[in-house]
């Protein structure tokens, strides 16, 4: 809808400004919508992408809670952030 297109207008406008090194995106239905949206992806086919500036988006799912992802998943999405970001 109209309120949800402006709110991620807003959120590309402010990532710009912000320029990280990395976005780590936890929620499987967000990573898909960023897919989506700034990549025209209709799947996620990795587990990172690269946006502009050189900006990484790395997708992941829940890091607590039910349904989380297991220990071995949430130490390598720790060493790719250690390594994205040197």
């Amino acid at each position: 809808n109209a309120f949800g297109k402006a709110q991620f207008t807003l959120f590309k406008k402010t990532i710009k400004q912000i320029k990280p090194k990395i976005i780590v995106v936890c929620n499987a239905c967000t990573s898909k919508l960023i897919s989506k949206e700034l990549f025209q992806k209709e799947d996620i086919s990795s587990s990172m992408d690269v946006w502009e500036d050189d900006i990484k988006i790395l997708y992941g799912g829940m890091v607590t809670q039910q349904r989380a992802m297991d220990l071995g998943s949430r130490a390598r999405l720790k060493e790719q952030i250690i390594e994205l970001t040197k």
